[in-house]
């Protein structure tokens, strides 16, 4: 019948009068359905131009059927439009055709109605209406004898946003075109959260849960995510979404009440969708057409400061900060006790009461925000008479002047506030004159970038010269003698730890800060190119997951690099270790597992650079006072361009048993390489189990293969470490047992990327697909045979190798 058909070619062939029906000129076109015709399940409409396909599916595992729509070179792996997402076919015998009263309608094999449109107007028949997939991928009802469309799946969105889509509405006629996320991925009956407009007089959107027929009133509503205000091009709340944003996003009003955001493409060959997920989280996902599969583009929550009010009221959120929310200037946590413990909800209240008068009070600058909620406009035509309205107005509490919305003013409590380390606003805070002092920009202290005292490259392996220490305030410059006196004279009993660069020493400060003394030993074949990678790396890089970089000593021959103590070492002393693992319950595991992803996470899409760490291991996460990880050791990192993908060296560093195939043996390294090594860590702390233990395993397995037989022959709880085993939840261990195949999977393009594994690490209704059996089953011994590589393998005990020197 012109479908793109499965079953009803063998109808076809099969039935002569069927075959000679669609000879006849008026047989339904591929991309429509007319009075009189269907299409049953197996078959499916395509668009004119071969780009939009609608049919029968059934999403994630289920077995219901559903009828959808989808771009066609993606088939249904992701679905952009869904008719009976409410009520699915429970059969596989499932049709869609115009009934007699010309409207749409989906039957079961039962003949029983499933979905219908109830669009058909008084004077429309079942003779005048036909359906139509057009190339922007609207399904429309129209009547061909009134030239109107009945009915339009453009104005009954899912849980996607595709290019020429409108996502706003209409309170006068109570129209609401929202995004509102599927149940889970295997039922798209719609979920607790919607993506939708503000009704507000600012424009900006929320992902928001509540009742799901509230279309006007707001007030039962719960925020989750706040795009920050609109300014005529883009959300400013949205760094990521610069004023020349490549995808442009426009507003509009009709006139008649009604508010709408559409984006569209630059390039209209790419494939970019937005999809509300059933977390409440929103990703852009892009087709790789060369790789076949969806790439997530960008997470609207990646941090916990990007969750709506982290800190509450008057507090702000910092992710580079390793407590993550403070108060403003002249305020005061509301319940101590509460911050404490980390529970920030309550925010903030004014330590010093406010007295209007205008002698009395002014503003404190705040730079690099994200504006806080609730703002109203003030049509004013400049900065000065913003802040003049604002300040004879004793309810207004701060003003911003933004360019595209001009004056924006607050006359509520300050919420969602967002300290970024580059773009956002400045916001003008109200306080009482006591308290603005000579210094009025240092409220939230913005990390300076270090990018004026260390070149940008490629390659990271610099000359001296290029890095100037001592002009970045955060990074000092300390003398040989200062360190000294800090570590005891390098004393034996301060020593903390040693590797192949030297020893690591723990001091303190004459200012009382404790520290840990990074010694380069002079007589180590490595160490000086780490060094020098170190300070530039590190020194730009500002996490929470990340340990911080305090001060610099090059005196003479000597080199040392200083670091934030973290009292409680490193990992792999208290996971190998058969007294301390006990201290490691499972929430503190799970919360280390999420905190070194978070760190990942950073370093290949959030920071300013795009680093690949290439020795990430248990050793190389640290732990604070309150056990949560901190990834150190970036001697071997490299900085990767914007658009590459990966690189290759003669020079392999790292460990093995947390190396990549590709990069143990090829020196092929990317984002992927850290993602096996995070697996094989992952593996490490939900078992206990070190993997360089199965070095004389009786079978001859490894430490991966070993977990991979123990959970694909389904007694994977058996991994679970025995300390934790009575007090985890097995479900989650097993996930976290899943996603750690997942990522050391023997190709890279098997691998998730790091945004992925955050999301399936914080979302329990993703189903994971399965991972594949190792290649390498055998014991880490294995690697030593490279001779055919020409490498040269040092080894510092007979599983693990620290480097490998190429000839």
């Amino acid at each position: 019948m012109g479908f793109s058909n499965i079953s009803g070619v063998r109808t076809l062939l099969s039935s002569l009068p069927y075959f000679l029906l669609f000879l006849l000129p008026n047989c339904i076109a591929i991309d429509t359905i007319s009075a009189g015709q269907s299409i049953t399940d197996g078959e499916t409409l395509v668009s004119a131009g071969d780009i939009f396909e609608l049919g029968f599916f059934s999403p994630g595992n289920s077995t219901n059927r559903y009828v959808g729509i989808w771009y066609k070179k993606t088939s249904y792996t992701q679905v952009v439009g869904i008719l009976n997402a409410m009520k699915p076919i429970l059969d596989s015998h499932g049709s869609l055709s115009i009934n007699n009263e010309g409207n749409l309608v989906i039957l079961d094999g039962k003949q029983n109605v499933i979905w219908y449109t109830n669009a058909s107007s008084t004077m429309s028949s079942n003779t005048s209406t036909v359906a139509i997939l057009d190339d922007m991928g609207n399904f429309a009802l129209r009547d061909n004898h009134l030239n109107v469309s009945l009915w339009d799946s453009f104005d009954h969105p899912s849980n996607t946003l595709i290019p020429n889509m409108k996502l706003g509405g209409n309170d006068k006629f109570g129209i609401s075109m929202r995004l509102t996320c599927w149940e889970s991925e295997n039922n798209p009956a719609p979920g607790k959260f919607f993506l939708r407009r503000n009704r507000k007089q600012v424009q900006q959107v929320y992902v928001v849960s509540g009742p799901a027929a509230n279309i006007v009133n707001d007030s039962n509503l719960v925020k989750h995510w706040n795009s920050g205000q609109w300014n005529g091009r883009s959300f400013i709340g949205i760094p990521e979404m610069p004023q020349d944003y490549i995808n442009g996003i426009t507003f509009s009003s009709d006139g008649n009440g009604g508010e709408y955001y559409t984006y569209s493409l630059s390039d209209t060959s790419n494939i970019s969708l937005v999809v509300l997920l059933s977390s409440g989280n929103i990703e852009t996902i892009n087709w790789d057409e060369q790789k076949k599969e969806w790439v997530v583009f960008w997470l609207a929550i990646k941090t916990q400061c990007d969750a709506y009010g982290a800190c509450g009221p008057f507090g702000v959120c910092n992710k580079m900060e390793s407590l993550i929310c403070s108060c403003m200037r002249g305020f005061q946590p509301k319940f101590p006790e509460k911050w404490r413990n980390g529970n920030w909800s309550d925010g903030c209240e004014r330590s010093t009461p406010l007295q209007c008068g205008s002698d009395s009070e002014g503003f404190l600058k705040l730079k690099g925000i994200k504006l806080p909620d609730v703002s109203e406009y003030l049509l004013v035509t400049d900065e000065n008479a913003c802040k003049v309205r604002c300040l004879n107005n004793c309810s207004c509490l701060a003003y911003s002047f933004v360019s595209g919305p001009g004056c924006l003013v607050w006359t509520t409590e300050l919420i969602d506030v967002q300290q970024y380390s580059s773009g956002g606003q400045d916001l003008y805070l109200r306080l009482p004159s006591s308290l603005l002092g000579a210094n009025t920009s240092d409220l939230v202290k913005v990390r300076e970038s270090f990018s004026s005292s260390v070149q940008d490259v490629e390659d990271p392996e610099i000359q001296f010269s290029h890095v100037k220490l001592g002009e970045d305030q955060e990074l000092q410059l300390f003398d040989f003698d200062s360190v000294k006196m800090a570590t005891n004279n390098f004393s034996f009993w301060n020593k903390i730890g040693e590797g192949g660069f030297g020893i690591v020493y723990k001091g303190d400060l004459s200012s009382g800060q404790a520290i840990a003394v990074k010694r380069l030993s002079r007589t180590s074949g490595q160490g000086i190119t780490e060094f020098k990678n170190e300070i530039m790396l590190i020194s730009k890089l500002q996490h929470r997951n990340l340990v911080k970089l305090v001060g610099v000593c090059i005196e003479g021959e000597e080199k040392l690099l200083l670091y934030e103590y973290l009292s409680n070492k490193s990992l792999d002393k208290f996971l190998f270790d058969p007294i301390k693992r006990a201290e490691l319950d499972w929430s503190t595991r799970f919360r280390i597992i999420e905190g070194v992803a978070y760190g990942l996470l950073y370093l290949h899409r959030d920071s300013r650079l795009r680093v690949i760490h290439r020795d990430l291991k248990t050793s190389n996460i640290l732990l604070d006072e309150q056990m949560n990880p901190k990834i150190s050791d970036f001697g071997m990192a490299r900085i990767f361009g914007v658009k590459q993908d990966l690189a290759n060296t003669n020079r392999v560093v790292g460990t093995y048993g947390y190396m990549a195939p590709e990069y143990a043996l090829e020196g092929i390294f990317s984002e992927k390489s850290d993602v096996f090594s995070f697996g094989i860590c992952l593996l490490e702390i939900v078992s206990g189990a070190k993997n360089s233990s199965f070095c004389h395993d009786e079978e001859h397995l490894s430490f991966l293969g070993h977990v991979w037989k123990l959970w694909n022959t389904g007694k994977g709880t058996q991994l679970i470490d025995q300390t934790v085993v009575d007090s985890c939840d097995p479900l989650e261990a097993m996930r976290c047992i899943h996603i750690g195949l997942l990522c050391a999977q023997d190709y890279a393009v098997d691998r998730p990327t790091m945004s992925k594994v955050v999301y399936m690490l914080s979302t329990e209704t993703t189903d994971l697909p399965p991972p594949k059996m190792p290649l390498y089953i055998r014991n880490s011994k294995d690697y030593n045979n490279l001779s055919s590589h020409g490498s040269d393998v040092n080894s510092i005990n007979e599983c693990s190798i620290t480097a490998i020197e190429s000839r």
